[in-house]
């Protein structure tokens, strides 16, 4: 609530003395949360299936059930070669997506109806080790 009423008093303050870096802010001031959202990403494995937990409260949060999963395995994915950072793609349109906050080794989910995701974590072999040892094909 607070970085809201800061964010709406600093565009007030721009739009009256600089109206025409008005707009610069307001794409400035969009972008924020999406760059906070992607600044940090938790991987947790589990018996219930793996979850995603963006940002640096864990919110949003996306899971996958392990019922859904069908094989997993690392993948190295680099940012360029994926369009970039952040979140790429989408599992409902495309049945695939990518979920990178830097380049490197990546946990890769294959998943029922022929969807793939991607995510960059920290010692994606363990993760895989992980879901192997819940019954997770390979």
């Amino acid at each position: 609530m607070a970085l809201a009423a800061t964010q709406v008093t600093v565009f007030l303050v721009v739009l009256i003395l600089w109206p025409k870096a008005a707009l610069g802010l307001v794409l400035v001031l969009a972008a924020a949360p999406l760059i906070l959202a992607f600044r940090r990403l938790d991987v947790t494995v589990s018996a219930a299936g793996v979850t995603i937990a963006y940002g640096l409260n864990g919110w949003p949060r996306q899971h996958i059930d392990l019922g859904d999963i069908v094989g997993v395995g690392v993948e190295r994915v680099g940012w360029r070669s994926s369009g970039g950072l952040g979140y790429r793609g989408s599992l409902r349109l495309f049945k695939q997506a990518r979920v990178l906050v830097r380049h490197g080794e990546c946990l890769r989910l294959d998943m029922v109806r022929g969807r793939r995701l991607w995510v960059s974590v920290d010692q994606a072999e363990g993760a895989v080790a992980a879901l192997v040892d819940l019954g997770v094909g390979n």
